[in-house]
């Protein structure tokens, strides 16, 4: 924000501030392995990825991925409301760990880096700006 400012500029920044954090902070998701249920705080999730009917799920905190039988659409639509968006037909990314969109790859915080398909490509960087606050 740039100075002077108004104060219903820095109200609604602050409002939406705080309702991205009250987002992060609360959702859970819940993970049914092999080994036992996971419960994890949707801020600790980097990307879900399907590969065949596994549901893949890369966690900051882990570099064990962990993996579970499902679908992507049921974790995309479980997830409605949190900070993820779809990339391709197999990959769904947390906002919040984006470091980089360069040309159609997405560079993560943990260092993976993702391929944005053609078909998603729009809906993904509008998206991605809408939720950073730009005009997308």
């Amino acid at each position: 924000m740039v100075k002077p400012v108004s104060y219903e500029d820095f109200a609604l920044r602050m409002a939406k501030a705080l309702r991205i954090i009250k987002r992060s902070n609360k959702a859970r998701i819940f993970i049914k392995t092999k080994d036992g249920l996971v419960v994890i705080s949707v801020s600790d999730v980097v990307s879900i990825e399907v590969n065949k009917h596994d549901v893949v799920y890369h966690i900051t905190s882990s570099t064990e991925p962990f993996i579970c039988r499902g679908s992507l659409s049921k974790v995309e639509a479980d997830l409605a409301g949190t900070p993820f968006v779809r990339i391709s037909n197999n990959c769904l990314v947390n906002m919040n760990h984006v470091n980089l969109i360069s040309g159609s790859e997405v560079h993560m915080s943990s260092g993976d880096v993702f391929f944005i398909s053609r078909a998603k490509r729009k809906d993904a960087l509008d998206a991605i700006a809408r939720y950073y606050g730009g005009n997308g």
